[in-house]
């Protein structure tokens, strides 16, 4: 009897193409698993993906109804180290007969004595249409004795969402989606409008059978032509960055993320507002993204000025940040008695427009350029609606035509939202999506991208396509 496989699916050397709960389920021996989903939703690759994860090079087979092997190797380079070229079946070209299909695949797994098989079937109704469809059932059902009998993963996709027999027969079922992805309107509520509409897609696991499920449902996406599931953003504490990035033009300043740059088309502009909309589940975690600008620009000796960045560790961070560069112009502007001396700090008692002064006396001070990071849903508080746009307008007028960055942050449900995103440069809406973190562009148009934080505190953006 073959042993259980064990799968790292934790730690720097985890394997993340597939959720962890895949190779928890394929560390066992005989496992039949279904594939669900409409055409176009990534079946095909997503089983690729499961051979190239769960499998060894010598170890795979597929057994294609539509697609030879020419077609494959050209659509998924990739391909050629995953699977070797007698192991791909053309069932639909060589017109098998379906009594055969089971004895080729029984002889290249038991007469070969492969370690760990794992066989694709894609798909499994064009092959009930090639091997008379009278018995359907009776296919089915020997396919899923053929895996216990041999020890032999088998992996079936089918062109369909619904609920048929072959659901009960199999060990476990996932469902691959297309799904919209509405914006936010008030606490949590979603705007149905076309203009917060975005594409996005979802594994659905359904049933695994022996294997508990952590989590349901999960997006993913097919970008560059592989499959990539994204786990829920799990914040690390912020640490300051060591290294920078140059601003790549005299116009355009850095965010410090190179994806990040990438979206912008090479950096912010110089003179520009920045909008970045958080919504409801989003909490903190968007920060990271925040202590990237903060550290880029206060290792290129910008001037930064931040103000209502709330959370523990954006706090712990200012606090460390204050204290490995408290000869820089790095200031916080604060709530608390102007009396009190304390270097990098901005007092403001009840009127924040002290702090706003202040600000403007630095600006004519210092010969530097600035970075302005503000929570202008706490000078909503501290100003009201009307003022806070006014001083959004005016403030943005003080920058036309200077090197510095304003980059402000609103949280629905704001008010102010609908109005200040008109003037903004950039726009960029943060949402939580199945537990991972999302971001899309309002200004400039994009899809939805994913944020996930690799090794070294670096921020990925992948999109979801």
């Amino acid at each position: 009897m073959k042993k259980e496989r064990r799968f790292i699916v934790e730690g720097e050397n985890a394997k993340n193409r597939v959720p962890s709960e895949l190779y928890q389920f394929f560390s066992g021996v005989g496992k039949t698993l279904l594939v669900k989903g409409n055409p176009g939703v990534g079946k095909t690759i997503f089983s690729l993906t499961l051979l190239k994860e769960m499998g060894e090079r010598e170890n795979g087979i597929y057994v294609s109804t539509r697609v030879d092997m020419e077609g494959l190797y050209n659509q998924f380079p990739w391909l050629k180290e995953v699977i070797l070229e007698h192991n791909i079946i053309d069932a639909a070209q060589d017109s098998i007969p379906e009594s055969d299909i089971l004895k080729l695949l029984y002889k290249k797994v038991v007469d070969i004595d492969m370690e760990y098989p794992m066989v694709v079937i894609d798909s499994l109704l064009c092959l009930d249409a090639i091997t008379s469809a009278d018995e359907d059932k009776k296919l089915e059902q020997e396919i899923a004795s053929f895996a216990r009998r041999s020890a032999t993963h088998i992996v079936l996709v089918v062109e369909y969402a619904e609920i048929k027999s072959l659901d009960y027969l199999v060990d476990g079922i996932v469902t691959l989606k297309n799904v919209r992805i509405h914006g936010e309107a008030h606490f949590g509520d979603v705007w149905r409008g076309g203009l917060e509409t975005k594409d996005s897609r979802e594994i659905v696991i359904e049933k695994l059978r022996g294997t508990p499920i952590k989590q349901k449902n999960y997006a993913y996406s097919l970008y560059q032509g592989r499959f990539q599931y994204f786990e829920p953003f799990l914040p690390k504490p912020l640490e300051l960055a060591r290294t920078y990035v140059r601003d790549p033009a005299d116009f355009l300043s850095s965010s410090g993320n190179k994806d990040f740059d990438i979206i912008l088309n090479g950096g912010f502009n110089k003179g520009s507002f920045n909008l970045f909309e958080v919504e409801h589940g989003v909490d903190q975690r968007y920060v990271h993204l925040i202590a990237s600008i903060i550290s880029n620009a206060v290792l290129e000796d910008k001037g930064v000025i931040l103000f209502g960045i709330g959370g523990k560790d954006i706090a712990n961070f200012q606090k460390r940040l204050l204290e490995a560069h408290s000869s820089k112009d790095v200031w916080i502007i604060k709530k608390c008695d102007s009396s009190i001396d304390a270097d990098n700090v901005i007092p403001f008692t009840e009127n924040i427009y002290e702090a706003i002064e202040k600000i403007h006396e630095l600006r004519e001070k210092s010969k530097k350029e600035f970075v302005y990071i503000l929570g202008l849903d706490l000078f909503e508080y501290y100003m009201g609606q009307k003022d806070t746009i006014k001083f959004v307008e005016e403030f943005i007028e003080g920058i036309l035509g200077s090197n510095d960055v304003f980059v402000g942050i609103v949280k629905r449900p704001q008010q102010i939202i609908d109005v200040i995103s008109h003037i903004a440069d950039t726009h960029f809406v943060f949402k939580d999506i199945n537990g991972s973190l999302g971001m899309y562009g309002m200004r400039p148009k994009t899809g939805i991208y994913n944020i996930a934080l690799k090794a070294g505190d670096e921020l990925i953006f992948t999109p979801i396509v």
